[in-house]
């Protein structure tokens, strides 16, 4: 297959023409701002559900697209004080890729991560069962982590079709929250959320976002580039600490992995022209100098020192900043062990089901809280038994396709964002952690032989006829 065809195929989002595929996305992406309306919003998610069914049933990428974009936009699905749509999207998903693996009947193609995966949850749900926890998220998210896992696996067309679906969901969120007025005050400072309700969370899927367009084939390289820079511009204005660390590492993995002189000046000139677009977005809206000014007291007020809750000190000055840099997330993640440490044995080595972290530092903290860190979720909720299981998948999901280390870390570029993730945020049965199960370590076998343009990988050569 020659490589024009190869861009052709990769750039429709399932195999109907790409005049259908526009529609249906249009059609789903429209319908789905329709629960942004509080006074449908039940009716409209029913009809939104029906419509990702019906479709699901041609295509189950339509249901996972259709999931996706009830996901990243989580702040504006509310059907009622406790439900979101999510309860009525995750069963359509669940259905569509059920019905569409009973269809294909044909030996699965395991993943080298599904048995570790598999361990994994049977394991969380088995500890979470005994305590009577389960929850609705949990069971979803494990079902659909291990249903997407397999339907990732089972072709490269899949793989990149789900990667496309998280990407286009992605850009709906950014573009719902600058209609709907997607900020929260947190801080004095505005900070931009989309359709979700954490600016670090909403942070954690624009850097995803930002990592996955760069990991697929587009038919224009253009395209590529408009929704890098639409990801970047949102990143900053989440005004996440945490975002712009991981997003300037992975500019800079990016630039160092470049096979060639012409990827690297690519790279730059995106970077740059990121930072000149956001500049003249928000031009666009106020005077220059205000807008300069309110960027900069914003970013500056974010690296300020924050005083730390007397109940989570850690009393060492050497860590002050660094704790006041995290929003005390040290003096966190040292109560979350010394917690630990003072359960019983059985908790502490099976742990105490989901959701048991937060009951432990809530005696703390005198309210629930989560402990900011998915590995001491993972010790906390499911012992050091399920935290070696969660280890052991983390490590599965790794690329080892090349050990060359600026390769190694291209690869990697999603495993490494997720990684930091998990360093500072927690809960591991996230509907954000679906693409971590699922995508995370599905090598792109086409990647194998032919060159991601943007990095400089080994091309295959051409044969002669």
């Amino acid at each position: 297959m020659k490589r024009s065809d190869l861009d052709r195929l990769m750039f429709r989002f399932n195999s109907g023409s790409r005049m259908t595929t526009c529609v249906r996305i249009l059609i789903l992406t429209g319908v789905s701002l329709l629960p942004f309306l509080p006074e449908i919003s039940l009716m409209s998610s029913f009809v939104y559900g029906a419509l990702c069914l019906a479709l699901g049933l041609t295509d189950p990428i339509w249901a996972v697209y259709g999931l996706f974009v009830t996901v990243t936009n989580y702040g504006f699905m509310s059907i009622s004080e406790e439900a979101t749509a999510v309860r009525i999207i995750a069963p359509v998903a669940l259905i569509s890729l059920v019905l569409y693996l009973v269809r294909h009947a044909r030996p699965v193609r395991v993943q080298r991560s599904t048995p570790p995966l598999v361990f994994f949850i049977a394991y969380s749900v088995a500890i979470t069962a005994i305590y009577g926890r389960l929850t609705n998220q949990l069971l979803g998210v494990a079902a659909l982590a291990l249903l997407l896992n397999i339907f990732v696996g089972e072709s490269e067309i899949n793989r990149e079709r789900t990667i496309k679906a998280f990407i286009l969901a992605v850009l709906v969120s950014a573009l719902a929250g600058l209609i709907k007025g997607g900020f929260i005050n947190a801080g004095n400072i505005e900070r931009f959320i989309g359709g979700y309700t954490d600016p670090n969370e909403f942070a954690k899927y624009m850097l995803l976002g930002i990592v996955f367009t760069t990991s697929v084939n587009w038919h224009s390289r253009l395209v590529k580039h408009i929704i890098t820079l639409s990801l970047w511009g949102a990143l900053l204005l989440t005004y996440s600490r945490m975002g712009l660390v991981i997003g300037i590492a992975v500019l800079l993995i990016q630039v160092v992995s470049g096979g060639t002189q012409k990827s690297k000046s690519s790279l730059l000139v995106f970077g740059g022209a990121t930072v000149i677009i956001f500049i003249l977005v928000i031009v666009s809206v106020t005077s220059l100098g205000q807008a300069l000014q309110i960027f900069a007291s914003s970013w500056s007020q974010r690296f300020q020192t924050q005083e730390r809750p007397a109940e989570f000190a850690i009393g060492s000055p050497h860590l002050y900043r660094l704790n006041d840099l995290t929003a005390n997330r040290l003096d966190l993640y040292l109560a979350s062990v010394q917690e630990w440490s003072r359960e019983s044995i059985e908790v502490q080595l099976a742990g105490g089901g989901y959701n048991y972290s937060r009951i432990v530092l809530a005696r703390r903290a005198g309210q629930l809280i989560s402990t900011h860190s998915t590995f001491l979720q993972v010790l906390l909720d499911f012992g050091v038994f399920g935290l070696l299981l969660f280890v052991i998948l983390c490590v599965s999901k790794l690329d080892t396709t090349s050990w060359r280390l600026p390769r190694f870390l291209h690869y990697n570029l999603a495993w490494l964002v997720y990684i930091a993730s998990f360093l500072a945020l927690a809960w591991v049965f996230s509907w954000s952690n679906l693409m971590f199960f699922a995508v995370v370590g599905a090598r792109s076998r086409t990647r194998r032989k032919t060159d991601d343009s943007q990095y400089g990988s080994i091309r295959e050569p051409e044969r002669k006829s």
